[in-house]
């Protein structure tokens, strides 16, 4: 049997030169949406699915961040099923001017109120 792929680990982004005035948990933020997206459309394997953290982050009790760290910080193949697996190896986002302008607009909007915020 193949070794798991691992996707995302926190560690990797807390390692290094993490910013000092950045909260540790923020490290798992962006792969903890994906957990929690896979956990609510049954793509996690049925060993993770079982976990409790999961029962807790589908009746909100948690949020996908903390989901994502009780389940250790990991992202890896065999944490998914199969198609979920799939859909991460195969899922990237295109580099297109369309998808440039969308997120431009978030940021714009953040950007924003950061500076609102700031005066």
């Amino acid at each position: 049997m193949a070794e798991p792929v691992v996707f995302d680990k926190a560690a990797w982004h807390l390692e290094g030169d993490w910013p000092k005035n950045l909260d540790s948990k923020q490290a798992y933020v962006h792969t903890g949406f994906f957990v929690g997206w896979l956990a609510e459309r049954g793509l996690l394997s049925d060993e993770i699915a079982a976990e409790p953290a999961v029962a807790d982050f589908k009746k909100r009790i948690i949020t996908a961040p903390e989901l994502y760290r009780r389940l250790g910080g990991v992202l890896a193949s065999d944490m998914m099923s199969p198609e979920g697996t799939q859909f991460a190896t195969d899922y990237h986002v295109p580099d297109s001017r369309e998808n440039y302008e969308t997120m431009r607009a978030i940021l714009d909007g953040r950007f924003a109120s950061w500076r609102k915020q700031r005066t």
